[in-house]
């Protein structure tokens, strides 16, 4: 289980374990607290996860204790933290516990006794005996089915960490405040959420204010500027008519992440100065967006300059690491972010619908920036303007560059000629190209790992790849590959001479909605892909014999969304017994309206999803372990031969109305485990050879058909064979576990 470093060190002041001293910061002191766990392998496995939208970014820090250290720390505490109720098979909760975690109703379990809980977790269900435990000091209802902040939590005086997360609250009350020891109030993708109330700023020990992806959240309390302990607003709405002025920001210590939203209604550059972000050292991620939200862009009535003066007096402190402009309406970046020696510990650029700007500023010579997103910058002509010397190394640390709806981009530098001979991304991993149609080369990426290329629907927009035969040949370690509408790109991959350069380091390839490649085919020789996804071509109709015998290694199939494809194949079905496909473990077919056959490949998975026209799984491969069939209407039989599969585990049916029995002859199945039957209402029996294999199953899960159930419960004909299952879940009455007979 991985621990959030973050959280870790909010609950453990909650708790009391981390002093308030005047003259140290308690997030200080806790970061402190946790180098020392890790140096003492305490903790351990630490890592920076990056989590980002299309507009804005921040870093979370994870780490994980160690089995037998979680284990010590349990035996240790046993007295004081109960494991999580609902995986233990435990009538009651010792008196001693002041931390629990619930993942099932815990109403039968409190009493009075446990009015010392300090701490509960609920990671997605709710239940109202927690309004007894007066002396709570954590409380985490995220993912609670609820729409009203719980009145009894105004009574709970010790409170110091509440998590609200992904509910469906819309507001809270004016009663929060009574709250006087809260130091964290999490309401992260809280949608619904309209308003905070305004007597917030009365809670003067709130420390950390979490409201990321609030969308409908419009502005802020007026006064938060009185709140001189926070250190933490993710999110602060401009709105000049309920007084949220961003110069309420000017004494606050932030740090960690802050996203300003609503900038338009800053209409002087001196207000934003007051706002002092240049002296906030500890924030770590900064926003800054022309909109309400991260998806409503705003368009400037008045001047551009208005805006452009508005960002330049919005100069961050130079620690910043990861930076995000939204909807920005002016022509031009500010002076600060081109001063690359200043800004050299940024990490992550996002420039996202800044229309009216028609150069980028200098982050090619950015020496530490590894992620790099740029969206609909229709002025953008060039990634560079750089015309210094080719000695100059461009993005040397950039891993990670997404460009999408760049509709007027044309090439990677300014200069052509330092193309040729500029070192160009030396460390880029994964790039990704969505509706550049104006793009016309590719630089030499030797260590790109990972490309997705999305051409526009209009397919004349293929002038990356017209001309520019030696496209692949320029990615020599190219692992994953995604095409989407572009003809010209899917076809080279049946050109020998272009894949060379891939053909050893290429293993995954994802193609989808192009059709020409189907009917202009060649054999892909890339021995070693093993995984292989074709979605929405409707040129498909047999097996693309020609395409997948050249796939050697291949383990995973994905055909989906091809609304043509039947399955007949009279090449394939040779290929197949001729022992193509050798190393297939996985065959998914998904949402093909015409097929109707299966091949007699070897596959140890086998999923028809979707598929209507299909009236019966002719093919039962040997190796068969898993077998999985969901809304296949017309499906009136599986295969005749499944009794020889000797390896099948796992069979799930659901959703086929018109199959009306199982084949004879199931007895052979003898590793079979689990059975998952579920919306076939015509069938109603079993045959005599599955019920022979009742007794041995681990699992059964019979819903919604009517007759089976009515077998398989007390008094029906399978009852006695069914009572001898671990577990069963029969007509979604929930899991049951039978009790093992005494022996």
């Amino acid at each position: 289980m991985k621990l959030r470093k973050e959280t870790l060190i909010q609950l453990w002041m909650a708790n009391g374990f981390i002093q308030y001293q005047a003259e140290t910061d308690m997030e200080i002191k806790g970061h402190e607290i946790f180098n020392e766990l890790v140096w003492r392998s305490f903790l351990q496995d630490v890592k920076e996860v990056r989590n980002h939208t299309s507009y804005s970014q921040t870093v979370i820090t994870t780490c994980k204790m160690h089995d037998l250290m979680h284990k010590l720390a349990q035996l240790v505490m046993s007295d004081e933290c109960f494991p999580e109720l609902g995986c233990v098979e435990l009538k009651t909760i010792p008196k001693g516990i002041r931390h629990l975690q619930v993942s099932a109703d815990a109403s039968s379990f409190l009493s009075d006794h446990h009015r010392s809980i300090g701490t509960i977790l609920f990671p997605n269900r709710f239940s109202r005996v927690v309004e007894k435990l007066e002396f709570l000091r954590v409380l985490d209802l995220q993912l609670s089915k609820i729409d009203k902040f719980p009145a009894w939590i105004r009574d709970l005086r010790h409170l110091r960490y509440l998590d609200l997360s992904q509910t469906s609250i819309r507001k809270l009350p004016e009663e929060i405040c009574m709250l006087v020891n809260l130091q964290t109030l999490k309401l992260n993708c809280c949608h619904r959420l309209t308003e905070l109330p305004t007597s917030i700023v009365f809670m003067c020990n709130l420390r950390h204010l979490h409201i990321d992806n609030c969308l409908e959240l419009r502005s802020m309390p007026a006064g938060l500027s009185q709140l001189q302990s926070l250190r933490t607003i993710t999110k602060y709405v401009v709105n000049n008519s309920t007084g949220s002025d961003i110069r309420e920001l000017q004494q606050l210590n932030l740090g960690g992440r802050l996203a300003l939203y609503n900038l338009h209604q800053v209409r002087d550059a001196g207000i934003a100065k007051e706002a002092n972000l240049d002296s906030k050292p500890n924030i770590i991620s900064l926003t800054l967006c022309w909109g309400a939200s991260d998806y409503q862009s705003y368009y400037a009535e008045e001047p551009a300059e208005y805006a452009e003066g508005v960002l330049e007096a919005l100069k961050p402190h130079y620690g910043v690491k990861m930076l995000s402009i939204a909807h920005y309406p002016g022509v031009a970046f500010p002076l600060w972010l081109r001063d690359v020696k200043e800004f050299r510990n940024l990490l992550e650029v996002h420039l996202e619908d800044c229309k009216g700007c028609l150069q980028l500023p200098p982050l090619d010579q950015l020496p530490l920036l590894e992620v790099l997103h740029l969206r609909q910058m229709e002025g953008i002509r060039h990634i560079s303007n750089n015309s210094k010397s080719s000695a100059v190394q461009a993005f040397p640390a950039l891993k990670n560059l997404v460009l999408n709806n760049m509709r007027n981009l044309e090439g990677w530098f300014a200069d052509e000629e330092l193309e040729a001979v500029q070192s160009f991304f030396p460390s880029l991993i994964l790039l990704n190209i969505d509706e550049c149609p104006k793009l016309k080369t590719m630089p030499y990426i030797p260590t790109l790992e990972e490309l997705l290329i999305v051409s526009s629907s209009n397919e004349t927009d293929t002038s990356l790849f017209t001309g520019q035969r030696a496209y692949f040949k320029q990615l020599k370690s190219l692992n994953k590959l995604t095409i989407e509408r572009c003809e010209e790109l899917a076809l080279m991959l049946g050109d020998e001479e272009e894949t060379r350069a891939i053909s050893i380091s290429l293993q995954n390839i994802t193609i989808c909605y192009c059709n020409q490649f189907v009917s202009t085919p060649g054999i892909w020789n890339l021995p070693f892909v093993k995984h292989l996804e074709i979605y929405g071509c409707s040129t498909l109709v047999s097996w693309p014999f020609m395409i997948l015998q050249g796939l050697k290694s291949l383990k995973t199939l994905c055909i989906s969304l091809c609304k043509n494809f039947t399955g007949l194949s009279s090449e394939m079905h040779s290929s197949l017994e001729d022992g193509g496909l050798p190393c297939l473990e996985v065959l998914d077919l998904l949402y093909c309206d015409a097929l109707l056959e299966l091949p007699e490949c070897l596959t140890l998975r086998l999923n028809v999803i979707s598929c209507p026209c299909i009236k019966s799984l002719n093919a039962a491969p040997k190796c068969l372990t898993e077998l999985h069939v969901q809304s296949c209407w017309e499906l009136v039989s599986l295969s005749k031969d499944m009794g020889h599969l000797s390896s099948l585990k796992h069979i799930e049916l659901n959703d086929c109305p018109k199959l009306r029995t199982l084949p004879e002859g199931m007895q052979g199945l003898n590793s079979l485990q689990l059975l998952h039957v579920e919306k076939c209402s015509s069938l109603e029996a079993f045959p005599e050879g599955l019920q022979q294999l009742l007794h041995q199953l681990k699992g059964l899960t019979i819903r919604d058909c009517a007759e089976l159930e009515r077998r398989c419960k007390p008094e029906g004909e399978y009852s006695q064979l069914v009572s001898e299952i671990r577990s069963t879940d029969i007509g979604n009455t929930g899991p049951r576990k039978s009790t093992p007979k005494q022996g």
